[in-house]
Protein backbone atom coordinates (compact mmCIF):
# COMPACT_ATOMS: atom_id res chain seq x y z
CA UNK A 1 0.00 0.00 0.00
CA UNK A 2 1.00 3.89 -0.55
CA UNK A 3 1.67 5.98 2.65
CA UNK A 4 -1.63 7.89 1.61
CA UNK A 5 -3.40 4.49 1.32
CA UNK A 6 -2.03 3.75 5.11
CA UNK A 7 -3.06 7.43 6.10
CA UNK A 8 -6.70 6.48 5.06
CA UNK A 9 -6.45 3.24 6.95
CA UNK A 10 -4.96 4.78 9.83
CA UNK A 11 -7.74 7.71 9.86
CA UNK A 12 -10.38 4.76 9.48
CA UNK A 13 -9.12 3.19 12.68
CA UNK A 14 -8.62 5.64 14.94
CA UNK A 15 -12.24 7.13 14.00
CA UNK A 16 -13.74 3.36 14.66
CA UNK A 17 -12.09 3.06 18.34
CA UNK A 18 -12.47 6.10 18.68
CA UNK A 19 -15.71 6.04 18.91
CA UNK A 20 -16.33 3.24 20.18
CA UNK A 21 -14.59 4.53 23.32
CA UNK A 22 -16.77 7.12 23.53
CA UNK A 23 -19.46 5.22 23.46
CA UNK A 24 -18.32 3.51 27.13
CA UNK A 25 -18.78 -0.22 25.75
CA UNK A 26 -16.69 -3.26 25.60
CA UNK A 27 -15.25 -3.51 22.40
CA UNK A 28 -15.78 -7.22 22.96
CA UNK A 29 -19.51 -6.08 21.94
CA UNK A 30 -18.55 -4.68 18.72
CA UNK A 31 -19.23 -6.19 15.46
CA UNK A 32 -16.82 -4.93 12.31
CA UNK A 33 -16.93 -5.72 8.75
CA UNK A 34 -16.70 -4.48 5.00
CA UNK A 35 -19.11 -3.96 2.42
CA UNK A 36 -20.42 -1.74 -1.00
CA UNK A 37 -23.42 -0.72 0.75
CA UNK A 38 -23.29 0.22 4.59
CA UNK A 39 -27.06 1.54 4.58
CA UNK A 40 -28.38 -1.53 3.83
CA UNK A 41 -25.68 -3.59 5.49
CA UNK A 42 -26.00 -2.08 8.84
CA UNK A 43 -29.75 -1.68 9.01
CA UNK A 44 -31.61 -4.36 7.06
CA UNK A 45 -28.56 -7.25 7.11
CA UNK A 46 -27.58 -6.82 10.82
CA UNK A 47 -30.69 -4.93 11.66
CA UNK A 48 -28.63 -2.54 13.51
CA UNK A 49 -31.31 0.06 15.41
CA UNK A 50 -30.58 3.48 14.13
CA UNK A 51 -30.48 4.69 17.56
CA UNK A 52 -27.60 1.91 18.88
CA UNK A 53 -24.04 2.70 18.39
CA UNK A 54 -22.65 2.44 14.90
CA UNK A 55 -19.98 3.58 12.53
CA UNK A 56 -19.27 3.39 8.77
CA UNK A 57 -16.33 5.21 6.62
CA UNK A 58 -15.35 4.65 3.07
CA UNK A 59 -11.88 3.33 2.80
CA UNK A 60 -11.95 4.40 -1.05
CA UNK A 61 -10.64 0.81 -2.07
CA UNK A 62 -11.41 -2.51 -1.20
CA UNK A 63 -7.66 -3.05 -0.20
CA UNK A 64 -7.59 -0.01 2.18
CA UNK A 65 -10.81 -2.05 3.39
CA UNK A 66 -9.83 -5.39 3.77
CA UNK A 67 -6.36 -4.41 5.57
CA UNK A 68 -8.29 -1.98 8.22
CA UNK A 69 -10.84 -5.48 8.70
CA UNK A 70 -7.71 -7.76 9.08
CA UNK A 71 -6.24 -4.89 11.65
CA UNK A 72 -9.17 -4.58 14.00
CA UNK A 73 -10.26 -8.57 14.00
CA UNK A 74 -6.09 -9.10 14.97
CA UNK A 75 -5.58 -6.40 17.75
CA UNK A 76 -9.07 -5.97 19.21
CA UNK A 77 -11.27 -8.20 20.59
CA UNK A 78 -14.67 -7.55 18.22
CA UNK A 79 -16.37 -10.18 16.40
CA UNK A 80 -16.59 -10.24 12.90
CA UNK A 81 -16.47 -12.53 9.86
CA UNK A 82 -12.70 -13.03 8.55
CA UNK A 83 -14.16 -13.41 4.93
CA UNK A 84 -16.79 -11.36 3.30
CA UNK A 85 -16.37 -8.59 0.79
CA UNK A 86 -15.95 -7.74 -2.80
CA UNK A 87 -14.32 -5.90 -4.48
CA UNK A 88 -17.03 -3.38 -4.58
CA UNK A 89 -16.61 -3.18 -0.64
CA UNK A 90 -15.10 -0.29 -0.21
CA UNK A 91 -16.85 0.58 3.26
CA UNK A 92 -15.53 -0.07 7.10
CA UNK A 93 -18.72 -0.62 9.01
CA UNK A 94 -19.01 -1.59 12.76
CA UNK A 95 -21.84 -1.46 15.31
CA UNK A 96 -22.69 -2.42 19.40
CA UNK A 97 -24.15 -5.95 19.09
CA UNK A 98 -27.70 -5.99 20.89
CA UNK A 99 -30.05 -8.37 21.14
CA UNK A 100 -31.98 -7.36 17.80
CA UNK A 101 -28.99 -7.34 15.92
CA UNK A 102 -27.92 -10.31 13.56
CA UNK A 103 -24.09 -11.27 12.93
CA UNK A 104 -23.83 -12.51 9.44
CA UNK A 105 -20.96 -14.66 10.12
CA UNK A 106 -23.60 -17.07 12.42
CA UNK A 107 -27.05 -15.74 10.65
CA UNK A 108 -28.52 -15.77 14.16
CA UNK A 109 -29.45 -13.46 16.80
CA UNK A 110 -27.47 -12.33 19.54
CA UNK A 111 -28.10 -13.78 22.42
Amino acid sequence: MTDKQMDIGQKIIEDIIGFINKTATRKELWYEGITADPEKRLFTDHNVDRNHPWIYSNAMSEEIAGAVKSFLLENYPMSGDSGGGDKKATYVYAYHIADTTVQQATHEKHA
